[in-house]
């Protein structure tokens, strides 16, 4: 059985946190699973638990902190790139957005008007 600051050192040697707290939120959340022995001994881990945690943790679908690292710069690259755009750019932007938004909420409307049609009847049969 592996303490917390074991675990600790095991994720933080596999590239995931350094953080006691962050393995703590994993067990909250139920992705990692540990046995609280008493509040002041803390929990305790099973080996493979934690090596099944840390495989899990980078699936395919996921990416290695490295991975994570070169998207985040690419995106913000991307984001420099759109800060340097002109303002009217901006200001047709909002004007779209703003007229997209009022089309939803005018359809937003009109269904929470059939949806109270609809319980009227149903309530009137």
């Amino acid at each position: 059985m592996m303490t917390t600051d074991e675990v600790v050192v095991e994720l933080k040697k596999a590239g995931i946190t350094e953080s006691k707290q962050v393995v703590l939120r994993f067990v909250r959340e139920g992705r990692l699973q540990g046995k609280i022995l008493t509040r002041k001994r803390g929990y305790r881990f099973k080996k493979e638990d934690v090596e099944t945690f840390i495989s899990d943790y980078f699936k395919e679908d996921s990416l290695s902190p490295l991975q994570e690292l070169e998207r985040l710069k690419e995106e913000n690259k991307q984001l420099k790139e759109q800060l340097a755009y002109p303002k009217e750019y901006w200001i047709v932007e909002n004007r779209r957005l703003a007229k997209a938004l009022q089309e939803q909420e005018e359809t937003v409307k009109e269904l929470r008007e059939e949806l109270f049609q609809a319980s009227t009847i149903r309530i009137q049969l």
